[in-house]
């Protein structure tokens, strides 16, 4: 009994997570005394016994005896909880904490700390993002969104993945907030799309200049038309717009890079070109058989499939024009003859120019939150992980059965990662605001950090 009381007592010994106190028993050594106590007179020496495990249990009852006329054991041989006289009641620790009291609802009482009983707290969003929608005759601030590719360009024999990194790493086209207020330094931060990782840097007050009210309506059209029909999985039917200057006011804006100088400018023309997306609609045989298909007209624009009528949720960007193959060419299982044969067979569709090329298209995903990388796809890959390998899927579409868009495919791709930026930057600024509060409050750093530095 003695030897499973030392163990007990080693194992409750006061110990931080990363040590873990273990009882020794040297041959022909004193046993170490226990850590926490200091009083004990040396090392406890058993006497000789004829085998080890004897002489575990004398050395082991001796030690328990001297700590416990030390006081350091109770009758149970277990070690006595010991209260600092300088420790304080959590009300003294923390004045302000108020206490919660049980609820009754209806027939049953909920409890503090308990999934009945939520504590409900106002969101209260950073007071950069705060009443600063753009007005009339006023400065307007241009924040302009940067994003980077870190994953490795892809070669040139895997061309859709290849076109797509293009797309990300151009700076021809870009988004950017357009606000009324400033905005302080804001750090990089990563995202992941479904194409690989890539860096985004806020370029803050990168330009600013006065709007007109023409101007406001357009750029409050164009976020309607963002937020409601491009990124159509975010609108939801009680959403309205929200007229007034409050939280989170500001303008998503389409830019482009002006001059030599390479400056930040608002792209007006794109804003006032669409503030709206046409609508998915059939076309008559006279419009399928005067539409042209060459490279320049197809090539990196967006497309949708119109005879999947409303289930056609699925958008894609044309990666190549296949002028090596037709609606006339081997479908790629053999259930079917040819695509021609596929469309009549499934969707009862006739090609009325079978010589036609096909393109080669890459969808883009309709996933839009890209806070945490994704994982390998395995065998036994659930709803989520299989519409990702619906969006990797090599496909090839016939162009008289497809709508295409005007809108630009690089604007529209980078429009995908909008919800987990905004999400991103609204939490950051967040936290420069506590920043900024500590450091004015204590006298601590700088609360606007000087030029030059890099976070």
């Amino acid at each position: 009994m003695s030897l499973k009381a030392m163990h007990e007592i080693f194992a409750k010994i006061a110990s931080v997570a990363h040590s873990n106190p273990m009882l020794d028993f040297p041959e022909n050594e004193p046993v170490m005394s226990p850590p926490e106590i200091a009083d004990i007179p040396g090392n406890s020496a058993g006497p000789e016994m004829t085998s080890r495990k004897q002489a575990k249990r004398a050395v082991s009852l001796k030690t328990c005896r001297l700590l416990y006329e030390m006081g350091e054991l109770d009758k149970n041989l277990m070690p006595k909880m010991r209260v600092s006289e300088d420790s304080k009641s959590y009300k003294e620790l923390f004045p302000l904490w108020e206490d919660e009291i049980p609820v009754k609802v209806g027939e049953k009482t909920v409890y503090p700390g308990t999934k009945n009983m939520k504590r409900q707290y106002p969101h209260k969003p950073p007071v950069f993002l705060n009443e600063c929608r753009p007005q009339e005759g006023h400065t307007a601030h241009l924040h302009v969104i940067q994003m980077k590719p870190v994953y490795q360009r892809p070669p040139p024999s895997n061309n859709r993945k290849m076109v797509f990194y293009d797309l990300l790493n151009s700076e021809k086209h870009g988004w950017a907030l357009l606000s009324s207020k400033p905005l302080p330094k804001v750090c990089r931060f990563p995202i992941y799309m479904n194409v690989g990782e890539l860096e985004i840097n806020l370029i803050c007050n990168a330009n600013s200049f006065q709007v007109s009210d023409e101007q406001v309506k357009m750029a409050q059209k164009l976020n309607t038309m963002l937020f409601t029909e491009l990124l159509h999985k975010l609108y939801k039917n009680f959403l309205v717009v929200d007229q007034e200057n409050k939280e989170q006011s500001y303008f998503i804006v389409p830019i482009v890079k002006e001059g030599n100088i390479g400056k930040y400018v608002v792209d007006w023309t794109t804003v006032e070109k669409y503030p709206h997306l046409p609508s998915i609609k059939p076309p008559n045989d006279e419009e399928r058989l005067a539409l042209t298909f060459d490279k320049k007209s197809l090539e990196q624009t967006v497309i949708i499939p119109w005879y999947r009528g409303k289930f056609a949720e699925q958008n894609y960007i044309v990666t190549r024009v296949c002028e090596d193959l037709s609606a006339k060419s081997s479908f790629p299982t053999e259930d079917y003859m040819s695509y021609v044969d596929y469309f009549d067979k499934k969707y009862g569709l006739k090609v009325l120019r079978p010589n036609q090329p096909l393109i080669e298209v890459k969808a883009i995903s309709n996933k839009l939150n890209c806070l945490r990388p994704r994982g390998i796809v395995s065998n036994s890959a659930g709803k989520r992980k299989r519409q990702e390998l619906q969006e990797d899927f090599e496909e090839h579409l016939i162009p008289e059965l497809c709508m295409q868009y005007t809108f630009p495919a690089e604007l529209w791709l980078k429009a995908t990662a909008l919800p987990t930026i905004l999400h991103r930057v609204t939490y950051l600024l967040m936290a420069e605001e506590l920043r900024q509060t500590l450091s004015q409050q204590i006298g601590i750093g700088a609360v606007i950090l000087p030029h030059g530095i890099d976070c």
